[in-house]
C-alpha cells in the first residue's frame, strides 16, 4: 500500500514538473517514420455544372483568407524536402507541396500515385511511367530526369539526413556513394517518362516499393554544387503538389497557397490555401474555442481530452495510432550494456501509472516493435515488464551491481549514474521521467534528468548530422510507424550508426541472429513466413529491449464544423485528399 502511495505522489509530482516546463508546449512531438511524407492520392471528380452549387471553383482565383485552412502547431524546422524531413510535422508540409511515384490507400495498400509501375518476374527492377502532363508549380514540366535527380541526391557523397537507406541497397549505390562512379547503375532513365530502379542482389523486398513514395524534386530548382546550396532550399520547398510556398516565419505561421497551375486541372483544391499556425499545445482548445484554427493533433493528454470533449462547433475524431513513445539506452556504456540491467530499469518504472496519468484510456502499454495495428503484430509470450521493485534489484545483483553505502550501484569502477535527456514540448516526457526519478532510485540508480528542448535531442541523438554528434546516454521521443512492418532504417534497424545508409537507430546494440532474421522477414514475399519472423524478432528484442516501447496511443484530431471531407483514418492523415475538403465561410 505504501509503495502504491509513494508512486501516485510521483505521478502528481511528476505532472506538475511537467506543467511547469511546458512554457511552449506542443503537439505531441514525433519523429517521422521510416517511410516517406504520404502524397495525395488523384480522385476522379465529375464536375456537373450546378447552378445551385456554392462549392469554390477551381482553377485560377482571387485567394479568399477565409477559405485557407488553419492547421495548429508549432513544430516545423525548416526541413521541407523529401530527402531530408525528419519528422512528422515538416512531412506534412512535404506532403502539400510535393508528390511521390506512389501513395497508399486507407487499408495500407500501396497504389500509383503520379506514375504506374510493374515488377520483374525476379522482384528486383521497378520500372515507372510517369503520367501525362505533370508539371512542377512554376510550369516546367515533371521528366524521368527529375526522379533520377530525386534518387541520386539520397546517395549522393555529401549527402547529410538520415534517409540514405532509401536507396542503399540499389544497384550501383556504393561505387557512387564512394565517388568512383557518376551515377548509380541501378537507375535507369529510359525516356521522358520512363525510369527503372534495380535493386542488388539479394536485396528483393515486398517493402522496397515504399521507397518510392518520396515526393519528386525539380532538378532545375534543386541542382547543386555543393550540399549548402540545396540545404539553403530546404526552407524555400518547390515540387508538382496542390499547393505553392509562400513564406515561413519560424515560430509564427508558414503559408502555402493553393497551386492553381496544378497539372490536374480536375484536381485543383477548393480551398484556397493551408496555414500552419504556432499555437502551443495547451492553447489549442482555446483557439478553436475563438475559430483560430481549423484542425490540429494535440497531444492525447488527459487534459486535452476534457477540454476538446467540452467545446461545441467541433468533430473530435480518435483514431486508432499507428505510433508510439520510446525511449533508447545507450548499450555501449558501462551502465547499460547489460541487458538485465535494462530489464531492471524496466521493472522499475511503473508504465500502466504512466499511461494512466498521461493518457487515460488512449493508452496501452508497448510490448513489441511491431504496431499493434500491423497484420504482423502478436503479442503471445512477450512480457509486459509489470512494475516490480523487487525483481528489479535481483536483475541487478544478477548484472553484478552492488549497492554501495551511498545508495547507489556500482561495478568495476563505474557508478550506476545514468543522464535521461528530456524536452519539455510535450508533458509526457516529463512525467515518465519524473516517475522513474522516483523509483529508479529504490534499486541503486544516480538518475539525472535533463531538460533540453526537441531539436536539441534530436541533434544529439537520432537526427545528429554525424556519429560523433550522438551524445546520449538515454532519451525519450514518440515514432510514427510505416505501413509495411520491416524495421530498417528505423528506430530498431541495426544502421545504427551509419547515418548515410539510415540511422535512426543510435542505441549501438547488435545481434548477428536478429541481424540474419530481420533482413529474411525484409526480403521474404511469403506473409505468413514474415509474420512468423517479425514475431521472433519481437521477441528478441522484447528480452533485449535496447530500446522500448514505452507506450501506444490512439490520437486525438479536433476538426471544426466549417470544415468538409476532411479524410483521417490510421494510414491516411489529413494532407492525403486535401483537395477534397471544403470550408463553410
Amino acid at each position: 500500500m505504501k509503495k502504491r502511495y509513494n508512486r501516485i505522489i510521483a505521478i502528481v509530482l511528476a505532472m506538475i514538473m511537467a506543467l511547469a516546463f511546458v512554457a511552449a508546449c506542443a503537439t505531441e512531438y514525433e519523429t517521422a517514420a521510416p517511410t516517406p511524407a504520404p502524397t495525395p492520392a488523384p480522385t476522379n471528380n465529375d464536375n456537373n455544372n450546378n447552378d445551385d452549387d456554392d462549392t469554390p471553383a477551381t482553377g485560377p482565383r482571387d485567394i479568399n483568407p477565409q477559405n485557407i485552412l488553419r492547421f495548429g502547431t508549432t513544430s516545423l524546422d525548416g526541413l521541407f524536402a523529401p530527402i531530408v524531413s525528419s519528422n512528422v510535422y515538416d512531412s506534412y508540409v512535404v506532403s502539400l507541396v510535393f508528390e511521390g511515384l506512389i501513395t497508399n490507400d486507407a487499408a495500407g495498400t500501396f497504389i500509383p500515385n503520379i506514375a504506374t509501375w510493374e515488377l520483374s518476374p525476379d522482384n528486383l527492377t521497378y520500372t515507372f511511367t510517369l503520367k501525362d502532363g505533370i508539371h512542377f508549380s512554376d510550369g516546367t514540366p515533371m521528366t524521368a530526369n527529375d526522379v533520377a535527380f530525386t534518387y541520386m541526391t539520397f546517395a549522393h557523397p555529401e549527402y547529410v539526413g538520415v534517409r540514405g537507406y532509401v536507396v542503399a541497397d540499389f544497384e550501383g549505390h556504393d561505387e557512387f556513394k564512394a565517388g568512383e562512379a557518376d551515377n548509380i547503375s541501378g537507375i535507369k532513365v529510359i525516356d521522358e517518362k520512363t525510369i527503372s530502379f534495380t535493386y542488388a542482389e539479394g536485396t528483393a523486398s515486398p517493402a522496397n516499393i515504399a521507397n518510392f513514395g518520396y515526393g519528386i524534386m525539380p532538378e532545375h530548382y534543386y541542382a547543386f554544387e555543393t550540399w549548402d546550396e540545396i540545404a539553403a532550399k530546404f526552407a524555400e520547398p518547390m515540387g508538382s503538389g496542390y499547393f505553392v510556398f509562400q513564406e515561413w516565419r519560424d515560430k509564427e505561421y508558414l503559408l502555402l497557397h493553393t497551386n492553381f497551375n496544378y497539372w490536374n486541372a480536375a484536381e485543383i483544391p477548393l480551398i484556397d490555401g493551408v496555414i500552419f499556425v504556432d499555437i502551443p499545445d495547451e492553447s489549442l482548445a482555446g483557439a478553436f474555442l475563438t475559430d483560430d484554427v481549423d484542425v490540429a493533433n494535440p497531444s492525447a493528454s488527459l487534459d486535452n481530452q476534457a477540454a476538446f470533449a467540452q467545446i461545441s462547433g467541433i468533430d473530435l475524431r480518435i483514431i486508432e495510432g499507428n505510433s508510439y513513445n520510446f525511449m533508447q539506452f545507450n548499450t555501449l556504456i558501462p551502465q547499460l550494456e547489460d541487458y538485465r540491467v535494462r530489464q531492471a530499469l524496466l521493472y522499475a518504472l511503473d508504465r500502466e501509472s504512466f499511461i494512466t496519468a498521461a493518457y487515460g484510456q488512449l493508452g496501452s502499454v508497448g510490448l513489441s516493435p511491431i504496431s499493434p495495428v500491423s497484420w504482423a503484430f502478436d503479442p503471445t509470450g512477450l512480457n509486459a515488464y509489470e512494475f516490480d521493485l523487487d525483481k528489479a534489484n535481483e536483475l541487478m545483483e544478477e548484472a553484478g551491481w552492488e549497492m554501495g553505502n551511498d545508495g547507489v550501484r556500482r561495478k568495476d569502477g563505474n557508478r550506476m549514474a545514468i543522464t535521461w535527456l528530456v524536452y519539455p514540448e510535450a508533458p509526457w516526457p516529463g512525467i515518465l521521467s519524473g516517475l522513474a526519478a522516483d523509483t529508479w532510485p529504490q534499486i541503486g540508480v544516480d538518475l539525472t534528468i535533463e531538460i533540453m528542448d526537441f531539436n536539441t535531442v534530436g541533434a544529439r541523438t537520432i537526427s545528429a548530422d554525424a556519429n560523433e554528434d550522438r551524445d546520449f546516454e538515454m532519451f525519450t521521443m514518440g515514432w510514427s510507424m510505416a505501413i509495411d512492418p520491416d524495421l530498417t532504417g528505423g528506430i530498431f534497424g541495426l544502421d545504427e550508426m551509419a547515418l548515410g545508409d539510415g540511422g535512426f537507430n543510435g542505441s549501438g546494440w547488435r545481434n548477428e541472429e536478429y541481424a540474419r532474421k530481420m533482413e529474411e522477414a525484409k526480403q521474404s514475399f511469403d506473409q505468413a513466413r514474415r509474420t512468423e519472423l517479425y514475431n521472433e524478432i519481437s521477441a528478441m528484442y522484447n528480452e533485449q529491449v535496447p530500446t522500448v516501447v514505452v507506450a501506444l496511443r490512439s490520437v486525438m484530431w479536433p476538426v471544426a464544423d466549417r470544415v468538409g471531407n476532411l479524410d483521417i483514418s490510421t494510414y491516411v492523415d489529413w494532407t492525403y485528399h486535401i483537395n477534397k475538403v471544403t470550408i463553410d465561410h
